[in-house]
């Protein structure tokens, strides 16, 4: 790999001073002015010989553009019958624009994945493997394909300077074979006979590579880098390999590979065809504009040293400050300055990690424009160092970096020192996790719902099977063995990549622009927090039972209060410092739609199972009580599992087709869950025995009703509600309704209660009118509107 550009620019003024002489000399070093810069006759010697290029890659943000097989910044255009083949066998690789040119997919084409800022059109008898998003329209999508068009894509730039050196040296090959060294050249043509590059960094002006040559790598074990700086000609033939050579075309002219080409190809100037027809490309293209002409295979191979490239991102790390937590351990409070004015999407690796250690701690994977002082918190411990890096900068914590002020250093340690509520409050969710109808009944959710889950549910849902399967990992670190101790990385490392969580951890990371509004829903959130009580009787050691068990945890509520004092605190904003998968559970709901959360899982359910597992993983295995805590009261643990469900049931209907099209008519009033995942979640096995399940009245007995997708007798729920008793809703009072003989509301048989705001009960369906102005009515009670 080249050498970093100041070291370039001082090895090119030694050489300068050698070539020219004493002037050269007296120039470079007595010739100072009294300012102490450099002469400006060495500067423009220096500038004639060593010119800064800015190589680039434009990408929809949250993309990883090293899985790509295309990536247009301008357009892109696959022409008919072209194929974009996956790395492994019969598989089709991913393509992306970040133009504003309609994305061309020609007839019969077959592609993966697609990802495109502009409007995509796709031609008749193509095969898409994956699903295709787009900011604008999406037109001809084969049937079946998962298709979101109109979605908020932005795009996100990766770039990195190269020095580039400039030279007069003149390489013409007309026969035989010439091995070039790695350096800086004019011109290099090859009319005739072999060119062969061994491992190292090129500069080349001029590359022209003609018909009838050869082209030849010894880049088995090393990368060749080889930058071209205003004209390319690929027509020869290669041999080498193709996840071991990076072609940086910096030119404006338009250019075309066109002989089989075995690596990957940069040109962020220029428009490049990859030509050649049926013939066999192997590696990957990202320009401004490209054109993959007709029948041209293109296989995907990613280039193995992404990780040797200085990508400047526009991000710098910041070290905040240090904390000592305890005696063995040190908290490192750590930010970001962003200064590109947009946002910037970068997942975990190469160019966003910590060391030593796991790469991955739930740090920001998107970055806000501006400045952020509280991203991340992470632990180290006493006598070591924790460094992290994005792009190409980094910043060390150590025991001997700048202290935290006392009130943060006091919010850090309450939140990330073990005591034992937070230990009880790990194992109660690990053994929650660990109940076999917990298994059953997360396997009924995905036997239920069949194709018809979106790809981020069936993302989560199988970072919830991941989580089920290996839930002693949760329990309290020091009582794990060593065999369960090996098994945590491999565990961590899944869960955070998993394509759910990346896009929750995205959505969180947003939260951290505005970091008022963030902590003030944080607080609004934990206010709202109350003990729930069941809208109808919980059956006997159900799921549903024992999630409300756990809600009512007094280890908790304790911990609950210890964050809620943090989030009224001079030091709120370390509430920050979670993963974005914590701060995820605090977007609204409407926002969580967005995030494909829509079809038949209910969203309720789904937010209580990111907040009351997945969060508090997340928590548990980045070190800190914010993920464990935060994620289980913020993504509503009580209110996925019972109150937000119920108050979405409380829309009357008298059959389905008063209900919308993924809910049916239960017990007077419309439900999300098909009867049968709903008693799968209530008992465990089903219904209980003798019961029956239905999806309405009409399919139980005279004296039953249909309660929870379970056949119930009306005296079963009459003796739950004593003094409650009524036979219409003139009878209830507040917002409780009559509901199977028993006056009920949200919070349950015992009436309505609105959280602590002071906030007064309102009619439901959810609405405006009948709150305050600035208010709605949420779940039967006016409250403030969520910040947007």
């Amino acid at each position: 790999m080249s050498t970093r550009p100041i070291d370039r620019q001082l090895m090119t003024m030694t050489l300068v001073s050698l070539a020219i002489g004493p002037a050269a000399l007296s120039l470079a070093g007595c010739g100072r002015s009294q300012s102490g810069n450099a002469d400006p006759a060495v500067a423009t010697i220096v500038s004639a010989i060593v010119v800064s290029q800015v190589a680039s890659i434009s990408v929809p943000a949250g993309t990883d553009f090293k899985p790509l097989a295309a990536a247009g910044s301008s357009a892109l255009t696959v022409s008919d019958r072209a194929e974009l083949r996956g790395a492994a066998p019969n598989t089709f690789a991913p393509s992306t624009s970040t133009g504003t040119s309609t994305s061309l997919y020609g007839s019969a084409v077959k592609v993966g994945s697609i990802r495109s800022l502009p409007a995509v059109t796709i031609g008749a008898s193509s095969t898409v493997s994956g699903s295709v998003v787009s900011g604008s329209t999406i037109t001809g999508a084969p049937a079946g394909t998962p298709v979101l068009p109109n979605q908020p894509l932005v795009a996100s730039t990766f770039k990195w300077t190269v020095p580039f050196d400039t030279s007069t040296t003149v390489v013409t090959v007309n026969s035989g074979t010439r091995n070039l060294a790695p350096g800086s050249y004019g011109t290099v043509q090859v009319n005739g006979g072999t060119l062969v590059l061994n491992p190292g960094t090129y500069f080349v002006d001029n590359l022209i590579l003609n018909s009838g040559t050869t082209l030849t790598l010894n880049n088995a074990s090393a990368p060749i880098f080889l930058y071209v700086r205003t004209g390319l000609a690929f027509r020869t033939a290669m041999t080498g390999t193709a996840e071991n050579l990076l072609l940086v075309y910096l030119g404006t002219t338009g250019t075309a590979i066109e002989s089989p080409f075995r690596g990957t190809v940069v040109a962020p100037n220029a428009s490049l065809r990859m030509g050649v027809g049926a013939n066999p490309h192997t590696g990957a293209v990202f320009a401004k504009t490209i054109v993959i002409d007709p029948d041209v295979k293109l296989t995907q191979k990613t280039f193995a040293r992404w990780d040797l490239i200085p990508f400047d991102v526009g991000v710098a790390p910041t070290l905040n400050c240090v904390a000592q937590l305890d005696a063995t351990r040190f908290g490192a409070v750590f930010g970001y300055s962003n200064t590109t004015g947009t946002t910037v999407a970068l997942g975990a690796g190469p160019h966003n990690f910590f060391s030593p250690g796991d790469a991955d701690r739930g740090q920001p994977i998107l970055f806000v424009p501006g400045t952020v002082p509280i991203a991340s918190v992470q632990t180290f411990a006493a006598g070591a160092s924790l460094s992290l890096k994005i792009g190409d900068r980094a910043v060390t914590a150590s025991a001997t970096s700048p202290a935290c002020p006392a009130d943060l250093r006091a919010a850090l340690t309450q939140l990330y020192v073990d005591t034992p509520d937070s230990l009880a409050v790990r194992q109660a969710i690990a053994d929650f996790v660990r109940h076999p109808r917990f298994a059953g009944w997360a396997a009924a959710v995905r036997a239920a719902s069949g194709p018809q889950t979106t790809p981020f549910q069936s993302s989560l849902l199988d970072a919830m099977d991941l989580v089920i399967a290996n839930g002693d990992l949760l329990a309290d670190p020091g009582t794990l063995t060593a065999q369960q101790l090996a098994r945590l990385p491999s565990f961590r490392t899944a869960v955070l990549a998993n394509p759910a969580i990346q896009r929750l951890r995205v959505a969180g990371d947003a939260l951290r622009g505005n970091s008022a509004a963030t902590v003030c829903d944080a607080i609004k959130q934990i206010n709202r927090t109350q003990p729930p009580r069941n809208f109808l009787p919980a059956q006997p050691d159900s799921l549903f039972a024992q999630t409300l068990a756990l809600s009512r945890l007094a280890p908790l509520a304790n911990l609950q209060g210890v964050v809620a004092g943090v989030a009224r605190g001079t030091q709120s904003a370390a509430l920050l410092g979670t993963s974005g998968l914590a701060l995820a559970g605090l977007i609204p709901e409407n926002e969580l739609n967005r995030l494909q959360l829509e079809g038949p899982i209910p969203t309720g359910i789904i937010g209580g199972i990111i907040g009351a597992v997945v969060g508090g993983v997340v928590g548990g295995l980045t070190g800190g009580l914010p993920g464990l805590v935060v994620g289980a009261i913020f993504g509503g643990l009580t209110g996925g599992f019972s109150e937000d469900e119920i108050a979405k049931a409380n829309h009357r209907c008298t059959g389905n087709e008063d209900c919308f099209s993924s809910q049916v008519c239960a017990a007077g009033f419309c439900t999300d869950i098909s009867g049968g995942v709903h008693g799968e979640f209530l008992t465990g096995v089903s219904c209980q025995p003798g019961q029956a399940q239905c999806l309405s009245d009409s399919t139980c007995g005279v004296t039953q009703v249909c309660a929870h997708g379970c056949c119930t007798e009306r005296t079963v729920i009459l003796s739950q509600c004593p003094g409650n008793t009524c036979s219409s809703d003139a009878q209830c009072t507040g917002a409780n309704t009559c509901q199977n003989g028993c006056c009920a509301g949200f919070c349950g048989v015992n009436g309505s209660t609105c959280n602590a705001f002071g906030a007064s009960l309102c009619s439901i369906p959810d609405g405006t009118g009948s709150c305050a102005i600035g208010q709605v009515c949420r779940s039967g009670c006016c409250d403030v509107q969520e910040p947007r």
